[in-house]
């Protein structure tokens, strides 16, 4: 699952970066040592924050949705923001009590809450609001 999750964020943010148009390759990103610290990144993010498994499917095709807003600016952090930022939303979007951002502090690992909260900002606007995901 981490492996998955992995390629996952990885193929949306070169989808971004490539303008629709991304490289063939040879294995997945999980197993290029450039994803190495992202890899480190999902696996302390999920082990911490505890997500459902109907969170983690939520929040890939949450990532799927964003790849074609163009709100993916490629930066040092894209990623870990792609996978922090869609998962915090899956699990608010299940959750039947109060998330508050606070809480994933520990779990984002360098993001302070003010970057955890515009971030959810910034999904949800690229997102329209509409989380609602159908089987």
């Amino acid at each position: 699952l981490l492996d998955y999750v992995v390629d996952c964020v990885a193929d949306a943010v070169e989808f971004g970066r490539e303008n629709s148009h991304p490289q063939p390759r040879c294995c997945s990103p999980s197993r290029h040592p450039e994803y190495a610290l992202l890899r480190k990144f999902v696996d302390r993010l999920i082990k911490l924050s505890r997500p459902s498994i109907h969170a983690i499917v939520i929040a890939l095709v949450y990532m799927d949705r964003l790849k074609f807003t163009g709100c993916l600016v490629a930066d040092g952090a894209t990623c870990e923001r792609l996978i922090l930022g869609t998962l915090l939303l899956a699990t608010k979007y299940l959750s039947d009590f109060r998330i508050k951002n606070r809480d994933w502090i520990v779990a984002g690992l360098h993001f302070s809450r003010k970057e955890i909260t515009q971030l959810e900002i910034k999904f949800l606007s690229a997102l329209d609001y509409r989380l609602q995901v159908s089987d």
